[in-house]
């Protein structure tokens, strides 16, 4: 008979309960000599996995949308109007052109509609309130 230290002999097989509490004790044991930062550290890349598979998903899903949505558009009026295929083409590639700009304001690349103008008139107006020394008067 065996020790649970030690290995099975090749004529004694290991049973699946045996296994896994040796695998659940060299866990434990790797997790006792692990550093507490190294540990947070996989934590915030486990985090940080999912939300890149998030970012992923909804980038697809904006690009995809903003053609189906031209394409879309453009056959609704050529069914209604029978221009057919003239506005399908044109709202396909502003759909395209659209679904490109979504993904660049959500990767950060480009700013929000109106948000810019925003911060630019509201430091303008407040310069020109402060005078050019900005002392208020």
């Amino acid at each position: 008979m065996s020790d649970r230290s030690d290995p099975p002999s090749p004529e004694e097989p290991a049973s699946e309960e045996v296994l896994k509490a040796r695998k659940a004790a060299l866990e434990e044991k790797l997790r006792s000599h692990q550093p507490q930062e190294v540990r947070e550290t996989r934590l915030q890349r486990d985090k940080s996995d999912r939300s890149n598979w998030a970012l992923a998903f909804r980038l697809s899903s904006e690009f995809i949308a903003g053609i189906v949505v031209g394409a879309g558009i453009g056959y609704a009026i050529d069914e209604f109007f029978g221009t057919r295929p003239w506005a399908m083409i044109v709202f396909l590639m502003l759909g395209f052109a659209a679904a490109i700009l979504n993904v660049l304001r959500v990767t950060g690349k480009v700013a929000e509609s109106g948000s810019h103008l925003h911060k630019v008139r509201g430091s303008d107006s407040a310069k020109s309130m402060d005078g050019p020394e900005g002392n208020g008067q």
